[in-house]
């Protein structure tokens, strides 16, 4: 009989094994809200579920504290940690249709809030927020009361302010926004406010101003993209146009030769589910609408393997690399809870569970 051991199998399948562990509850049920790693290593989770309650992760105990709430009960708002350690909150849904059009600050020093005034108009959670090599925060297009937008604002955390800055070319909604290495953004899909995903377009901080971004090989909206290490930008799922349907293809954008190539399909088709670089430069790709699943994207072969499932399904869920190289992902809507229902009669919830992915 042939005795093959663990590492054998390893070589001959490509694939590395993968883990889920259980993490601690969150004091709070959570979906559409906010992660962010703070500099001591902590996590704020904030908002979510028509929720202003914040909350903190901390790796090194696996426990959660209660920690102080925003002005305003905030649901698929951005979330951005500024140079100084404090984290900007812009935008989200209060429920009932109602957009917030203000902006907090949080102090991790104190756990607390303060008010940055008021962007130009209310914008609910397709408004996307990256901060910039200068240390100011870009804010772009969404969905505001009257329609899908092509408005841009800019935070300057020194001074407190919000000023106006050139349109996109075209309106976008649920469409990503990634920092490149040399301090360009790319505005990649997204629903305009009529007809088909708007095309990918960058902003040049140094002027100001938008310009073609080519053409991707996929018109998709409610998507995911992160910058991977190469300076590549990977965009994964989302949702089609005609027909209306999640997406498992994938493709990479090269911002030297500005144009898009096609990467290996994931196992699933994905949408509101979450991107997370991982600290070998791979990418983690979780959950999404009704997937427990995981899969991992290698920048190096251009190819998905798999990384095992989780515990639930999940989507609208936060995914946070962490200092000791896990990957936090927590809340999202969930099967088998009170609210809300699927197409089959079973009901889901947002939900307080968490759990830790461990690449070994």
């Amino acid at each position: 009989m042939w005795k093959v051991s663990l590492a054998a199998l390893i070589l001959v399948s490509g694939c590395e094994p993968k883990t889920w562990t259980e993490a601690a509850e969150m004091n709070t049920k959570r979906s559409a809200h906010t992660a962010t790693l703070l500099n001591d290593g902590r996590v704020l989770v904030v908002g979510g579920a028509e929720s202003a309650k914040g909350e903190l992760y901390n790796p090194q105990t696996n426990s959660w504290a209660t920690t102080g709430s925003m002005a305003h009960p905030r649901a698929g708002h951005s979330a951005v940690r500024l140079a100084d350690g404090r984290v900007l909150v812009v935008g989200g849904d209060q429920g009932a249709n109602v957009t917030v059009q203000t902006a907090e600050i949080y102090k991790p020093a104190t756990g607390s809030w303060s008010s940055t005034g008021s962007m130009s108009q209310p914008f609910i959670h397709t408004r996307v927020a990256v901060r910039l090599q200068d240390g100011s925060v870009l804010v772009t297009g969404g969905q505001g009361p009257n329609g899908n937008v092509s408005l841009v604002e800019r935070y300057d955390p020194g001074t407190n302010t919000w000023s106006p800055m050139t349109p996109m070319t075209q309106t976008h909604a649920w469409h990503t926004a990634t920092l490149l290495q040399d301090g360009r953004v790319l505005v990649a899909g997204g629903a305009q406010q009529f007809g088909p995903a708007a095309k990918p377009e960058i902003f040049s901080p140094t002027t100001g101003t938008w310009s073609s971004a080519g053409t991707m090989v996929k018109s998709r909206f409610n998507h995911e993209a992160v910058a991977l290490p190469d300076g590549r930008v990977l965009v994964a799922g989302g949702k089609g146009f005609s027909p209306s349907s999640s997406l498992n293809s994938a493709e990479t954008y090269n911002p030297t030769t500005n144009s898009w190539s096609v990467s290996g399909s994931m196992a699933g088709a994905r949408m509101s589910h979450s991107l997370t670089t991982l600290a070998d430069g791979k990418v983690l790709a979780a959950g999404g609408d009704k997937l427990k699943s995981a899969e991992v994207f290698d920048p190096a072969t251009g190819k998905w393997t798999s990384a095992g499932e989780m515990s639930a399904w999940r989507n609208d869920h936060t995914a946070t690399l962490l200092p000791n190289t896990k990957v936090l992902v927590a809340g999202g809507i969930t099967k088998n809870g009170v609210l809300g229902y699927l197409d089959d009669g079973t009901s889901t919830t947002p939900a307080k569970t968490a759990e830790l992915y461990t690449s070994n």
